[in-house]
């Protein structure tokens, strides 16, 4: 029998996790292990954790964000050599049979990783499964899946978020582990990009259900200046994916995608000096965000520096 290692990131959702922890509990394909990374919780969740003892638990006093938690927690599950590894956040249910459908994909060794479809209050959202495709500009890589086929039917795709995604072994030990230096946002993407360039395809199981509860909000104009710190490492972990390749981009290629990033960042801070408040610090925020990303800098505590709160 195949080993599953569960691998679970969480930060501050005791609730989230509890309900989280009790649905791997119930996978009709019984789990060998369940890991999670506890990114410095301080909300009793080291405590509750420390009674589970069917929980491998990692305890970390700094939060690493999710990318830093996956790599160790993926990192541990790895150095204990299951056979495969079911990563997903701290807001994650997978349906009972969910593991097992998976397990059961014929000819699953052929691909790179096997992938549930998300479900978001009953539907199905466009951002947890996608293809990639590259274009010399700071557009997104992910392109949207059609849906509407089959409950039995196996897409072959190239993007799945870490929520839900079962890697087998083979494919951690031939491109590594998530990058912890991207925080928070788009790590799963460029762990994806890899994949497909080393592994292959992921299968994504239509049947196959797993609930994602604190859906991502929708995108607003102006962050209060508080919350402005999270959105330094989408910025900049996004310009990075676009520039990453640029030593194999033809030199038009290159040009469009200067031009793009200068186009991005000027319309960002006119936006800033026309419509926000603390003008001088979300100008400084906006332009070490798109810079860091271009130049590949990976400076965790710059945002709230620049902000003032650290």
């Amino acid at each position: 029998m195949e080993t599953v290692a569960a691998v679970v990131v969480t930060f501050n959702r005791l609730t989230d996790l509890k309900r989280c922890i009790g649905s791997l509990r119930k996978q009709s394909y019984p789990l060998s292990s369940i890991i999670v990374f506890d990114n410095g919780s301080t909300d009793g969740t080291a405590d509750w954790l420390s009674e589970q003892t069917d929980v491998c638990t990692i305890i970390n006093k700094v939060n690493l964000g999710g990318a830093g938690g996956f790599h160790h927690a993926l990192k541990y599950g790895y150095e204990k050599k299951s056979d495969w590894f079911w990563i997903m956040d701290d807001d994650c249910c997978p349906e009972e049979k969910c593991l097992e459908k998976l397990l059961a994909i014929p000819d699953k060794e052929k691909y790179a990783g096997l992938a549930p479809t998300v479900y978001e209050d009953g539907k199905v959202p466009v951002s947890h499964r996608a293809n990639l495709t590259y274009s010399p500009n700071l557009a997104t890589i992910q392109s949207p899946l059609e849906y509407g086929v089959s409950e039995e039917a196996i897409s072959e795709i190239d993007y799945a978020s870490f929520v839900g995604l079962l890697l087998p072994y083979r494919s951690v030990s031939a491109i590594g582990l998530p990058r912890p230096e991207f925080f928070i946002h788009y790590d799963d993407v460029e762990y994806s990009l890899r994949l497909k360039r080393k592994v292959g395809k992921i299968a994504l199981l239509h049947s196959a259900r797993i609930d994602h509860y604190q859906a991502a909000k929708p995108s607003v104009t102006t962050y209060p200046i508080d919350k402005l710190w999270i959105r330094f490492y989408g910025i900049r972990n996004s310009v990075w994916l676009k520039r990453e390749p640029w030593s194999d981009l033809k030199p038009i290629h290159k040009a469009r995608l200067t031009g793009s990033f200068i186009k991005t960042l000027s319309a960002q801070l006119l936006n800033v000096i026309l419509h926000d408040d603390h003008k001088v610090k979300r100008i400084k925020f906006y332009t070490a965000a798109y810079l860091d990303g271009w130049f590949g800098v990976f400076d965790n505590e710059k945002p709230r520096v620049i902000l003032g709160q650290k």
